[in-house]
C-alpha cells in the first residue's frame, strides 16, 4: 500500500509503499539517485533486466537525457529494458545476479 511521506522522503523518493501485513517498507528512489549506484538500471522503470545492443532499434523509445546523450560520445554501450522497451546508454555493467 503506498503511503505518505513527509518532506525529506518527498525529496529523495518517488514513492513509499508500506505492507499492511508486516509493516515492511520500500522505498523508490528518484531516478537522479541511480547514478550512484554499482550496476547500471533502466532510468524509466528501475529495472535490472537488461540487454546489450548493438545498434539503436528504431521501433523502440531512446532517452532524450542530454548527459545520456553524451554519453555516446564517450563510448558507452546501449542498453535496453525488457521490461519498458526503453533504450539508453549507461558506462556501468550490468547486475551479474540479473544477467542470464
Amino acid at each position: 500500500m503506498r503511503t505518505p511521506r513527509n518532506i525529506a522522503y518527498k525529496i529523495l523518493d518517488r514513492a513509499l509503499y508500506q505492507c499492511d501485513v508486516c509493516g515492511y517498507r520500500i522505498h523508490r528512489r528518484r531516478t537522479f539517485f541511480s547514478i550512484f549506484n554499482r550496476y547500471c538500471e533502466c532510468p524509466k522503470c528501475g529495472g535490472r533486466d537488461l540487454n546489450r545492443l548493438q545498434s539503436k532499434d528504431r521501433i523502440d523509445a531512446v532517452t532524450h537525457n542530454p548527459f545520456r546523450r553524451l554519453l555516446k560520445l564517450v563510448g558507452a554501450p546501449l542498453y535496453h529494458c525488457t521490461f519498458c522497451r526503453y533504450q539508453f546508454r549507461d558506462w556501468r555493467k550490468r547486475d551479474p545476479d540479473v544477467v542470464k
